[in-house]
């Protein structure tokens, strides 16, 4: 076959092969072509040891525990959040007022019987 036959020919298609590594097989990989001298490789490895590092000080997520408040303590902590601009915090403050403007009435109206 002449040269330029061989210039001219096409290849067949071939699929592209797809491999699944694991995260150590992808690390040990990376670390081959970091030695090899790839710099886009270094930096990767660099930025994968750093998030490593950086998330393993963290303490796990502990959901947060519920206690019992006063209702004047609930009051305040609305308020402070309709001065943040709360919609929700507002309509609750307005029926916790309400519900005291009617346990007083019911109060008074007790002991003027």
């Amino acid at each position: 076959m002449a040269l330029e036959e061989k210039i001219t020919q096409k290849k067949p298609y071939e699929k592209p092969v797809a491999t699944k590594l694991t995260r150590e097989q992808a690390k040990l990989r990376l670390l081959g072509l970091a030695t090899a001298g790839n710099d886009a490789a270094k930096e990767l490895l660099d930025m994968i040891f750093r998030r490593e590092n950086e998330h393993s000080d963290k303490l796990p997520y502990e959901a947060p525990k519920l206690s019992r408040i006063a209702r004047e303590q609930a009051k305040l902590k609305l308020m402070g959040q309709v001065m943040m601009g709360d919609e929700g915090a507002m309509e609750l403050l307005d029926i916790l007022m309400k519900e005291e403007e009617h346990i007083n009435m019911n109060q008074q109206d007790e002991k003027s019987a």
